[in-house]
């Protein structure tokens, strides 16, 4: 805002850039939170399935680890499981010597984190 000659006001920029600007700025956000989650969804099936520590008799666990993602205008989420059924106990049986799920939520969350500071810069 300036004070022009004359007794006029000038916008820089127009109030109008301004009103655009801000009405985009939620769009914006929006498709950059549901992007980050989308790429943290994918980052934390691969760190699963390559950082599950048991070895495989089927493959049916660490083929079935699936991240998913969802975002809506109140927030979103990053969802890493299983598809059989005995996910649950490689999770929790045996001192949790084989799970993967876990620890891999325990990085992910620090890097989501991270995206969402960059997100809102």
């Amino acid at each position: 805002l300036m004070a022009a000659g004359s007794g006029t006001i000038s916008w820089s920029p127009h109030p109008n850039t301004i009103r655009i600007r801000t009405d985009q700025l939620g769009v914006r956000v929006m498709k950059g939170l549901a992007d980050l989650l989308e790429s943290t969804a994918a980052r934390a099936e691969s760190l699963a399935k390559t950082g599950a520590p048991w070895t495989d008799r089927t493959g049916a666990a660490r083929a079935g680890l699936r991240g998913t993602s969802d975002s809506h205008p109140s927030g979103g989420e990053v969802v890493l499981s299983y598809s059989v059924d005995y996910g649950v106990w490689l999770e929790l049986a045996n001192q949790g010597r084989y799970a993967t799920v876990i620890p891999t939520m325990q990085i992910i969350v620090g890097e989501l984190a991270n995206g969402l500071r960059g997100l809102m810069q």
